[in-house]
Parts: C-alpha cells; structure tokens; sequence
C-alpha cells in the first residue's frame, strides 16, 4: 500500500509538471553583452534572430568618449548598464561601428541598439560589430551612472576576455624609467604588482603632451591589441 501511495504522488507531480509548459512564452527582443559575445568563434559572423535566439537589439550604457582622441575612429563602446543574474559576473562590453556618428555619444549615454543584420568580427584584434550606421541607434537617457570594472594586469593576462571593451580601473601602476621626463604618447608599460600591461596613448589624443607620473589609477577601455 505505502508502494502505490507513493507510485500515485510521482504521478500527481508528473502530471502538474506537464500541464505548466511556457510555449506561449515571448522571448526577450534584447541580447546580453554576455551571450553575444559567445556568438564569436573565431571568424566573422552575420547577426540573425536565429543566432541571437530570437533577438534583435543590444542595450546598454556608452563608456567611450571620442572628444580626447585616443579611441578607434567611428567606433562606440557600450556596456550592460546592470548583472544578467545576481550570481554571473556578467559586466561586459562591446565595440560597434556606426561610422562619425560615434563622436556624438558620450559616456553615461544609454543607447538601444538594433544589431540584427550585422556583422560580428575581429578587426585589428578588437572584437565588434559592423555593417550599422547611426540609424540604427536610438538614445534612451543620458548621465547614466557607469560601472567600472576593478582590473589587475594578471587579472587580465588569465581571462582578457571579460574586460575587453569594458571601462575599467587599474590601481597602484608604477611606470619606469623616464619618470617626470617622457610624456604620455605612445604605449607605456606599467607595473601594478600582479604583473605588467601597456596603457596606449595616441598621437592624435588632446592629453598626449602630459608628462608620465610616477605612479597613477589609470582608467580607460580594454583594447586588445592585433597580436
């Protein structure tokens, strides 16, 4: 008797089980920085709603300002302005191309944007989007508050993949040897006692005159290199 008492519940929760199914459900028009980013595997993809699981748009918070001049040209980097979950560590970032239309969005902007139809690819090592313009964009609000990404050079070296294109901080950096001498032009090795990565200036940024410190909080976007 007990067998079949028990035989009979399973049944009960089985058969609740298959009465709630979720075929009716809509899935969500937006994609994650996160998933997106996993669409990559190595050559050039064209974004479809198949891939994305049925969505359309990013959204997200802009974090590169093109008014210092130190940025790949008509290029705009967003990040997801809040967490997938409360568990995933999930604050990432990407560069799409939308041609001069970058210089007008500044950081804390927050941009929907429709990705469906582009094309996701490597060019010159930094993962993003192409084959957009600035039609396909649409600001939401702007002084948006940004996240900022603690980073350390091992941190870095061990998973380059969770901040690239992320604005980010790095603490402690202690440059050498031409302290007070050189400026900052150019690319800059640092240590921040975990290890040690470049900080690029470029020449045609406004702040390339400034003279290298000693030591800094350096904040600004991961941008890989080509190799």
């Amino acid at each position: 008797i007990k067998r079949l008492v028990v035989v009979a519940a399973l049944l009960a929760v089985f058969s609740a089980c298959e009465r709630n199914d979720y075929e009716s459900g809509v899935t969500s028009p937006y994609i994650a920085n996160l998933d997106l980013r996993k669409i990559y595997r190595g050559s050039e993809v064209t974004l479809t709603q198949q891939n994305m699981r049925g969505a359309q748009f990013l959204k997200g918070q802009v974090v590169s300002d093109h008014t210092g001049g130190n940025l790949p040209a008509g290029v705009v980097f967003i990040q997801n302005a809040r967490k997938v979950s409360e568990t995933a560590d999930s604050l990432r970032g990407i560069a799409i191309n939308i041609g001069s239309a970058a210089n007008s969005y500044i950081p804390g902007d927050s941009i929907h944007v429709k990705i469906e139809g582009g094309t996701l690819k490597r060019v010159d090592g930094l993962l993003q989007i192409t084959g957009l313009s600035n039609a396909n964009v649409e600001k939401k609000a702007s002084g948006v508050t940004l996240r900022t990404a603690k980073l350390s050079a091992l941190a870095l070296q061990q998973n380059s993949e969770i901040f690239e294109s992320c604005l980010s901080v790095v603490y402690n950096c202690n440059f050498e040897p031409n302290i007070g001498v050189e400026t900052l032009e150019g690319a800059k090795t640092f240590d921040d006692a975990t290890a040690q990565m470049q900080m690029n200036v470029s020449s045609n940024a406004t702040f390339k005159g400034e003279l290298l410190p000693w030591s800094a909080e350096i904040t600004g976007i991961v941008i890989p290199s080509n190799n």
